[in-house]
């Protein structure tokens, strides 16, 4: 087996972090180009004076022009006269002020920063177009996240010798003990906010952002997590989005475990398919103009080479320069992270050769480097019913997963947080949810194929949004804006004159 790849995964990796910022973001402006819809001058009549933005000048060259601001928001909103946090939060004014349409608020999932999304975008130089001229564009840092009182630990999710897949009752409770001594450590660092990290509070920040605006409506465009927060933002408050667009969705409907098992199949399935890729995509060297490209693993026995890699940490956790060695269920889970869209598929394969050449550092590399993954468990342990409460029901889970997941076993974040956050104190009750009543007009977006966010789950979510349609791409992405023409086109469409796209419709581009 020859262990040398073809191409630099280095540059690989860069191009990758530069390529999925302006995927989200790039994206983001294509679908709202001509977004139109009344922006009122200030707080509806209906309204109390809530708190004010204090703006300052941003003085990062990457938000030359942009006001970066901060507002006081309760850490307890049932408490309004209580303790708070500031949020932070960047206004990039629309150029064209005599042709400013209105305000669209930028939203990424769970422990990924907005505002470092839009920066690290500015900075690549996107070409913002008519959203640049006609639009503020308005990234807040949600609670916990980023510059917004970032939930804080001062240790690792997972202590050495810790393990998510218990094989026993000690492994259990020993699992437990350290899931325990993790929220002890972030309540201690993070104090009372880590109890306040729900949907329903992170609604209320938006929409006192939203009134410290002036605006009466606001367009909402979320990804992943955020597609939750945009349902629940349109529960309780009804009148206040002009439209959501909610991309890769998931589906709080489904029960805890249906959660788990559906990620499991979403998993296994990039996993074949990057397989299938490998098979028929020989690797592209570099060139001194041009990072390469292509499969690494060209040739090989992908499949049984990555069960052996496994194996072979199973035995001997898979050393890391400069990090912790990689265990089994490290290198299982590394597949959700870096196939996360086809264009980081070079990364993986390139990864994967060097694990089995004994070094697993590149299966350490998140191509998303604004992604925070203590912030994103806390917030999913704070939103996220238990699966399993004991052993013997976490055991249940696993041999489910296994049998669906014959090469990942089931190793993803929806199993990290139904095993990492048994222990926690702020879990939610499962909650039976209700159809939002009088939503605003909601097109969803999803892959057939995603490692993060079954197909599935489009239609659930969809299912608590009435009349809202689900626009599907015979493709592995998010943010599809970029890949697809198709859905471009009719992402344009419905932001322009809201009219959505044909119940079922499938882009093949």
């Amino acid at each position: 087996m020859n262990t040398q790849s073809t191409s630099n995964p280095i540059s690989i990796y860069r191009v990758t972090v530069q390529s999925l910022t302006i995927a989200l973001w790039a994206g983001s402006a294509m679908g709202v180009l001509a977004v139109g819809f009344l922006a009122g001058c200030g707080q509806d009549d209906g309204e109390s004076p809530g708190p004010r933005i204090e703006w300052d000048e941003c003085s990062e060259a990457e938000f030359q022009g942009s006001q970066c601001g901060t507002i006081p928001v309760p850490i307890d909103w049932s408490e309004p006269g209580g303790s708070t946090i500031e949020l932070a939060l960047v206004r990039r004014p629309a150029d064209d002020s005599g042709a400013r349409i209105g305000t669209l608020f930028l939203n990424n999932g769970g422990g990924a920063s907005s505002i470092e999304q839009l920066r690290l975008a500015l900075s690549l130089g996107v070409d913002l177009g008519d959203l640049a001229t006609r639009f503020d564009l308005v990234a807040v840092d949600l609670r916990g996240i980023g510059q917004s009182a970032s939930v804080q630990c001062g240790r690792s999710q997972r202590s050495m010798g810790i393990t998510y897949f218990p094989a026993d009752q000690t492994a259990f409770d020993d699992m437990v003990r350290d899931n325990q001594a993790l929220y002890a450590a972030c309540r201690e660092k993070t104090g009372p906010l880590l109890d306040h990290l729900d949907l329903e509070s992170m609604s209320r920040d938006l929409d006192a952002v939203r009134a410290a605006l002036g605006e009466e409506q606001v367009s909402f465009y979320g990804i992943h997590l955020s597609t939750l927060l945009g349902r629940t933002y349109a529960g309780l408050f009804p009148g206040r989005l002009r439209l959501l667009a909610l991309d890769t969705a998931l589906d709080d409907s489904a029960s805890p475990r249906e959660r788990v098992l559906r990620e499991t199949r979403a998993l296994e399935d990039s996993f074949g398919r990057f397989v299938s890729w490998c098979e028929s995509t020989p690797p592209v060297p570099d060139t001194p103009d041009q990072p390469g490209g292509g499969c690494a693993l060209h040739g090989e026995a992908v499949a049984a080479l990555f069960d052996e890699t496994v194996l072979r940490a199973e035995k001997t956790p898979l050393p890391v320069s400069g990090g912790d060695p990689l265990t089994a269920e490290d290198v299982r889970h590394a597949p959700q992270v870096q196939l996360v869209q086809t264009l980081a598929w070079p990364l993986f394969g390139s990864a994967l050769l060097q694990a089995a050449a004994g070094n697993a550092t590149l299966l350490t590399v998140n191509p998303d480097d604004t992604f925070d993954a203590l912030q994103d468990h806390a917030i999913n342990c704070a939103i996220t019913p238990p699966a399993a409460s004991n052993f013997a029901e976490l055991s249940e889970l696993r041999d489910q997963m296994h049998e669906l997941a014959p090469h990942t076993g089931g190793a993803t974040v929806a199993f990290r947080t139904a095993a990492g956050c048994i222990g926690w104190s702020n879990r939610p009750d499962p909650d039976a949810l209700s159809p939002v009543a009088d939503p605003p007009p909601t097109l969803i977006v999803q892959s057939l194929h995603q490692s993060l966010s079954h197909y599935d789950n489009a239609a659930g979510l969809s299912r608590q949004l009435p009349g809202s349609v689900v626009l599907s791409r015979d493709g592995d992405d998010y943010s599809m804006f970029l890949f697809s023409p198709c859905v471009a086109a009719d992402m344009s469409r419905f932001f322009t004159d809201l009219r959505l796209p044909k119940p079922s419709k499938i882009c093949t581009d």
